[in-house]
């Protein structure tokens, strides 16, 4: 496009109809375009015979022209990002799931592929998680060791959304992080948060560091919504008493609400990770399947009985592992 800029006087519109002929091996408009090539070479300075001479070497380039250098630049690129992937995993992952753009299928592909990978991918965090998916140091529970890892982004959950997930990071940065449901409530605006947002937080493990299991959050849910809009009401207004003051304990937080006692089943630990693979794309707990894997026994004897009646056969012990539609 800038040759035909520089050497024949097209403009920018004109000359990717060229390359669009070109690209698409069109011979009736490049024909169509002959003419006004060389009338604009001549314009620019050049001879008959030079402009004769470019058209000539243009036309068989529009042969391969467009394959050659899409190919070339899409290898350059393909190096590139192999080079990234192979040396900066945890940058060259995040940046993926970044780009996921939310959609749950590239998500949930991009999280296996870290996994395949050996690139941690840590759920969310309604503390420490930021709008995207972010890079994070953390202390790995196997060995006590620090590893870099990628922490889940909170507007990349389903349901949730970029606007209520800036009220509640400008809430935690003004004022630190949050300590039970009913605090963030009570301190994020009533209006950026409704309850299909908390309980997609809920549900995918974003509020597990506070107190309380999900059950347990889930059943206070609505009157944790209730307490918070109110002292959030409360505080806008002024509590007037009887005779005309403004009551000083506005700015008290509201006290806990009981969690009531939830015994959990097996059923409902199933439930939690199809919350999570439904949020998520992904699951991001691994007690269910250590569960299953307890319950196996250690050692498992299976006697073949051709080896056993064969004469100078031996029995070779072989370890295996099972595999569990958990």
């Amino acid at each position: 496009m800038r040759l035909l800029q520089e050497v024949a006087d097209y403009t920018l519109g004109q000359a990717y109809i060229v390359i669009k002929a070109i690209s698409k091996k069109d011979k009736k408009l490049m024909a169509e375009n002959e003419v006004k090539f060389k009338q604009g070479c001549l314009r620019k300075g050049l001879t008959q015979e030079q402009a004769d001479q470019l058209w000539e070497l243009i036309l068989p380039f529009a042969g391969y022209s467009f394959n050659r250098p899409h190919s070339t630049l899409y290898g350059l690129l393909s190096y590139q990002t192999a080079w990234l992937k192979v040396n900066y995993p945890v940058e060259y992952m995040a940046a993926v799931l970044k780009g996921a753009g939310g959609v749950t299928e590239d998500i949930a592909k991009a999280v296996n592929e870290c996994r395949q990978r050996g690139v941690p991918v840590l759920g969310p965090d309604i503390n420490a998680s930021a709008l995207d998916f972010t890079i994070r140091e953390f202390r790995d529970p196997s060995d006590g060791q620090i590893r870099r890892g990628i922490l889940f982004g909170l507007a990349a959950i389903k349901n949730v959304g970029a606007g209520p997930i800036e009220a509640i990071l400008r809430e935690r940065d003004a004022n630190g992080p949050f300590r039970s449901l009913e605090d963030l409530c009570e301190r994020v605006d009533r209006h950026a948060l409704n309850k299909r947002v908390l309980e997609s937080l809920i549900k995918a493990g974003a509020l597990d560091p506070l107190p309380g299991t999900r059950r347990q959050k889930l059943a206070i849910l609505d009157t944790a919504m209730e307490a918070g809009a109110r002292a959030q009401k409360n505080r806008e207004t002024g509590q007037i008493d009887m005779f005309g003051n403004i009551v000083a304990d506005t700015d008290a937080p509201i006290g806990a609400i009981p969690l009531p006692t939830i015994n959990e089943t097996p059923d409902d630990r199933k439930e939690q990770l199809a919350w999570e693979k439904e949020l998520l794309a992904s699951s991001f707990q691994a007690t269910h399947v250590r569960q299953c894997w307890r319950t196996l026994p250690s050692t498992i004897a299976c006697r073949s009985p051709r080896s056993a009646t064969r004469k100078g056969c031996r029995n070779i012990w072989a370890g295996c592992i099972p595999l569990l539609a958990c």
